[in-house]
């Protein structure tokens, strides 16, 4: 029966890699494949959800193998692949931690060093698109969410699976607190606020790699067993 509903599972699976590869910038690629427009989302906040959304993308491409008979394939590469990308997010996301932290110690600090210190941020920081960031977030946001839903559709027993709806979840309430921030300031300290959005990203994107770390290494080393 799944596989008469396979259509759904890759249908999802196409969705998740467009909010992967908008997070990274190809936004106007993908809203052109969808029959939209758009641009490349500013600052670091968005680009800083992909830690997370990749972690997904990675869980619904081993449903995948599933969905086309690979189950045992699926098995074997869920391990080392989990492990592999888990380490990639966890350096990426310290770089881009202190990346994100060091922007933001320099930007409050130039905005308080009165009396020119305001009009340098302005000039330099202050001219953020707000309403591109947030229209970018509005689209992956129902990507995911409709993504979601497919998902479902293909097998019910996706919601008994509880480590991969908390990763979803966070991936829409990472997209939900981004937005908050942007809408939560003037657009002068947008630039401010995006800062400590791409902070929470790459926190949330730390934390689920260790999660999924964990078991990771075990089923590699029980791989490594069974072919010794």
């Amino acid at each position: 029966m799944n596989r008469l509903r396979a259509p759904f599972l890759y249908v999802g699976l196409f969705l998740f890699l467009a909010v992967v590869l908008m997070d990274l910038g190809a936004g106007p690629v993908v809203l052109a494949i969808l029959g939209e427009s758009g641009q490349t989302p500013p600052g670091r906040g968005m680009p800083a959800l992909v830690l997370v959304d990749a972690l997904l993308f990675a869980q619904v491409i081993f449903l995948g193998f599933d969905a086309l008979g690979l189950a045992r394939l699926a098995r074997w590469l869920n391990g080392p692949g989990n492990l592999v990308l888990s380490v990639v997010v966890i350096f990426g996301g310290i770089g881009l931690l202190f990346a994100a932290l060091g922007l933001l110690i320099l930007m409050i600090s130039v905005l308080m060093a009165l009396p020119f210190g305001p009009a340098i941020y302005a000039a330099i920081w202050g001219g953020f698109a707000r309403g591109t960031a947030m229209g970018l977030l509005s689209t992956t946001l129902l990507l995911r969410i409709i993504a979601g839903l497919l998902l479902v559709l293909y097998d019910q027993s996706m919601l008994g699976k509880k480590r991969l709806l908390l990763l979803f979840f966070t991936c829409l309430v990472g997209d939900l607190v981004v937005s908050f921030l942007l809408g939560l300031v003037p657009s002068l300290l947008c630039s401010i606020t995006d800062a400590v959005g791409a902070l929470i990203g790459a926190i949330l994107g730390i934390i689920w790699a260790i999660v999924l770390l964990i078991p990771a290494i075990t089923g590699t080393l029980r791989l490594i067993r069974i072919r010794a």
